[in-house]
């Protein structure tokens, strides 16, 4: 599976076609759900179902799609061929997360022979680009084509059971000034000092999520981070407009949603507005560098062409209108990519699928702060537990590895959580 290269901008049907090959031998019924993306590639996810349909169906599920391998150089290995070296599986996506959906299927190809005893249907349910925004699962989940009860995802845990995890939302404060030259700095309104404010907000609302907690998670509560900060590049210039990229990581409970408007408000509220009663702050969400840099590109050529066309309308006398300017058109809505906010996630600890992995592991499920595609599968009503073979540490970096030895554990405590419930036995 690591040889297929799968990186997010790439198609993962190569990888599908052979995993559905795999699955359909084992008995499943195997259907994609193909999406032609924005790039022009196209990409699926894949189900595969076998047992009595739609009994309080359990899930097994994983993405396809794997992080870019950065610069080969720093690789001690082929990044796309799995090689062992001292007990370790090197490769990209060995732990994230080909690996993992390999030890599912290895573990369901054990219980092959007694498969005629399924009191529970049985599915996989395999997505892609989890790690460009959860896009595969927000589709399979939005065409209501599944509607399993439980659903294990096979992330990295170090075979610790999870059941909450964070979500995540980026933003950006954009902090308008009036731009004019450093020489009479009262002529106009600094917009870098006007985002110190905003960034001293931001750190005391950072402070007040602390008093909310969450006692599965380490840290308990919601985190804030303030990542970058864009604004003038001349010296003599007074800028008329600083950027600051922030990030915030809700508990279950705090919705992105709400987190956005709240922020939003309170900035608002606390930073005030000009003289012709627009607000000096306003939030946006994340845009990626590469949209960001194209959208400033597609602001600069439309406000150069509205000039034009005012000196054009001005000459035909036409009356003067304001001209576009970039703080119109980011109030107006970007037009670039922005980055999908993640829900929190929280299964009950009352939960089959939780006490039964409790149970095979003898270890109490605990939450995490990252985020997985639970955040829109748990949209399904479902219940989600995250379990899974080696450390989310070394995904995403080069010389991503798993230990071999947790693989092969990994098949076994999978074979017995499916077992039990799927053909009986139970907590």
């Amino acid at each position: 599976m690591v040889a297929f290269e799968t990186e997010s901008q790439k198609s993962n049907l190569p990888l599908a076609d052979f995993l559905k090959e795999l699955l359909v031998s084992m008995g499943f019924k195997v259907i994609f759900q193909e999406r032609k993306e924005d790039n022009g590639v196209t990409k699926a996810n894949l189900i595969a179902r076998i047992g009595p349909s739609n009994i309080e169906t359990l899930m097994l599920s994983g993405h396809m799609d794997v992080m870019p391998i950065g610069e080969s150089a720093k690789w001690i290995t082929k990044p796309f061929k799995l090689t062992e070296v001292d007990g370790k599986q090197y490769g990209r996506g060995s732990v994230d997360m080909k690996g993992p959906i390999a030890a599912m299927i290895c573990a369901v190809e054990q219980l092959l022979p007694q498969i005629d005893r399924l009191r529970r249907e049985l599915m996989f349910g395999l997505t892609y680009d989890e790690e460009a925004g959860l896009k595969g699962a927000k589709r399979m989940v939005d065409a209501k084509i599944v509607r399993p009860k439980f659903i294990l995802i096979a992330e990295p845990t170090e075979l610790i059971p999870v059941r909450t995890h964070k979500g995540h939302i980026g933003l950006t404060a954009l902090c308008w000034g009036k731009g004019g030259h450093s020489i009479v700095p009262s002529k106009g309104r600094n917009a870098i000092v006007l985002a110190a404010k905003v960034i001293s907000e931001l750190e005391e609302f950072g402070e007040e999520l602390k008093g909310i907690k969450e006692p599965s998670m380490n840290p308990p509560y919601a985190t804030i981070n303030i990542a970058e900060i864009r604004g003038a590049s001349k010296l003599n210039e007074i800028p008329d407009c600083c950027e600051i990229d922030f990030a915030i990581r809700p508990i279950p409970g705090q919705t992105t949603q709400r987190i956005r408007q709240y922020i939003t408000d309170r900035l608002v509220e606390r930073i005030g507005y000009d003289k012709d009663g627009l607000p000096l702050v306003t939030v946006d969400l994340y845009m990626l560098e590469a949209n960001r840099k194209k959208d400033e590109k597609d602001m600069y050529e439309a406000v150069e062409n509205d000039k034009k066309l005012a000196e054009k309308e001005a000459k035909m006398g036409k009356k003067n209108r304001k001209p576009l300017i970039k703080r119109k058109w980011v109030m107006d809505g970007r037009k670039g990519i922005k980055k999908t906010p993640t829900e929190p996630m929280a299964t009950s600890a009352d939960s089959e699928l939780v006490k039964v992995a409790e149970a095979v592991t003898r270890i109490s499920a605990c939450g995490e702060c990252y985020s997985t595609d639970a955040s829109e599968f748990q949209r399904l009503g479902s219940e989600c537990l995250i379990f899974g073979p080696g450390s989310i540490k070394v995904a995403h970096e080069p010389n991503e590895y798993i230990e071999t030895s947790q693989l092969i554990k990994s098949i076994e405590k999978f074979r017995e959580i499916i077992s039990r419930m799927c053909f009986g036995g139970g907590i």
